[in-house]
């Protein structure tokens, strides 16, 4: 019994994820990187863009997290006499329908080019956490924060990516927190 406690701990870890291939999974999440900065370029043109472009890690027993930072009032003007919004503002509707725009994109990405992410285990997934600031620096009172994470996990990917008449079942399956 005593030898069934000493030898848990070695059991428990398994072997199934210490066979990573980091160097070969490198090229595989940049791609997936460039994937999301396209989407966000195409949803965010002009003044609004990435001041944190998109990251990807590998992390073992979770699986891969993305993670980008957008800044919506990137069309400021600083001056030496203050700062002043630039004509491209746009109205609350405008940015949350773009907001909803990019999301519609991201989940469109997880499931298109998740199952390329080779070193993922079944009971792990994919997560891309997008953070949205709007700092206002003529009125701090009026700054505004918004965080999006999408999720998928990879049995749900290879239950139904192969699939294409299941997709909005798989669609509903992507775990959406906005807050």
């Amino acid at each position: 019994m005593i030898l069934g406690f000493l030898c848990a701990p070695a059991a428990a870890q398994g072997t199934k994820g210490l066979n990573v291939d980091y160097g070969q999974e490198r090229p595989l999440i940049k791609n997936f990187e460039l994937a999301i900065s396209e989407a966000i370029a195409t949803t965010f043109p002009g003044p609004f863009g990435q001041v944190q472009k998109p990251k990807g890690v590998h992390l073992p027993g979770y699986g891969y997290t993305f993670m980008f930072l957008i800044n919506i009032r990137r069309g400021m003007i600083n001056t030496p006499f203050g700062a002043y919004a630039n004509e491209a503002d746009i109205t609350p509707e405008q940015r949350k329908q773009r907001i909803e725009g990019l999301k519609d994109k991201l989940v469109h990405l997880l499931v298109a080019q998740g199952s390329r992410l080779t070193a993922l285990q079944r009971n792990e997934s994919i997560a891309i956490c997008a953070l949205f600031e709007e700092s206002n620096p003529v009125n701090p009172d009026e700054n505004l924060n918004k965080t999006l994470i999408l999720s998928i996990l990879k049995s749900d990917l290879d239950e139904l990516a192969s699939k294409q008449e299941r997709f909005n079942e798989l669609r509903q399956r992507v775990k959406i927190v906005e807050y």
